[in-house]
């Protein structure tokens, strides 16, 4: 699987892109915070917890082998 560092939207702006990914779960914190996976070159966190007004990805990337 290919995560890209696809950044986000936040309503407004285009933020991140080509540095960071911001993937929703399927699981919500709460009725105004979903759980999402952020990653950059240096980090991961795999339960962070993010409004679901921002335009994260939902989907991953499939790699293709040569």
């Amino acid at each position: 699987m290919f995560l890209p560092a696809a950044g986000y939207f936040n309503g407004t702006l285009y933020i991140d892109g080509g540095s960071y990914g911001y993937y929703w779960s399927s699981t919500l914190y709460n009725s105004t915070y979903g759980r999402d996976l952020d990653f950059g070159s240096d980090n991961v966190n795999p339960q962070s917890c993010s409004s679901r007004y921002y335009g994260f990805s939902v989907r991953a990337v499939r790699a293709v082998s040569e």
